[in-house]
């Protein structure tokens, strides 16, 4: 299911919503490969991080972009635990 809320925000702070966004996809069965690190904050939102994410008070962070995933993604990643590191494909579903 298609989160329409979901954005990437970006190292100035801009927030572009993901439904905004083009990938630019070529070919019909071309895929996009995203790898990083997904954390969850004490608020239980979920995010993916293009480098690891440090710890502070309420949150996590980096020198780096992250983007908003979908609370019930990851249910093993907790604020407690640690951020776990990923790749994530994005393909276009076959007719």
């Amino acid at each position: 299911m298609y989160d329409a809320n979901a954005y990437l925000i970006d190292k100035a702070g801009d927030k572009y919503f993901l439904q905004d966004l083009d990938f630019d996809l070529s070919e019909p069965e071309d895929e996009v490969t995203v790898e990083g690190w997904v954390a969850r904050d004490c608020d239980g939102d979920l995010f993916i991080y293009r480098a690891r994410p440090e710890r502070e008070d309420d949150y996590w962070t980096a020198s780096c972009e992250a983007s908003v995933l979908p609370k019930d993604k990851f249910p093993s990643v907790t604020w407690e635990s640690e951020p776990l590191e990923v790749t994530i494909t994005i393909k276009p579903k076959k007719k």
